[in-house]
């Protein structure tokens, strides 16, 4: 599932535009809260409201992983997680990418 869809390239962009994008939460249920609103920042229509510089996205997203790492290390359990498939890693790629392409457009015309 992607934040916008659309059955032509127009209703894609004007989703993208003035539509509000599919909550992360909602596409991944063990996105982690801080990640969801580091996305909806980045998303968010207001260009007041929004990161400002791509280098303000880069800051939050280190912060969220500085504070990820920490939490981790401050636990004992080692969680074991099989390793993804071809086709899981491929579609994992195509979402990043896709949502990295959406992300630079509406920083760079938003």
């Amino acid at each position: 599932m992607r934040p916008f869809t659309g059955t032509t390239t127009a209703a894609l962009f004007d989703a993208i535009l003035h539509k509000a994008p599919v909550v992360p939460v909602e596409l991944n249920p063990e996105t982690p809260a801080r990640l969801g609103e580091i996305i909806n920042k980045a998303l968010e229509k207001d260009r007041d409201v929004r990161h400002q510089h791509a280098s303000e996205l880069r800051a939050d997203l280190k912060r969220l992983k500085r504070d990820t790492d920490s939490d981790r290390s401050a636990v004992s359990v080692v969680a074991v997680k099989k390793p993804a498939t071809p086709a899981v890693r491929y579609r994992r790629w195509v979402e990043i990418s896709a949502a990295a392409i959406v992300l630079l457009a509406l920083l760079a015309f938003g």
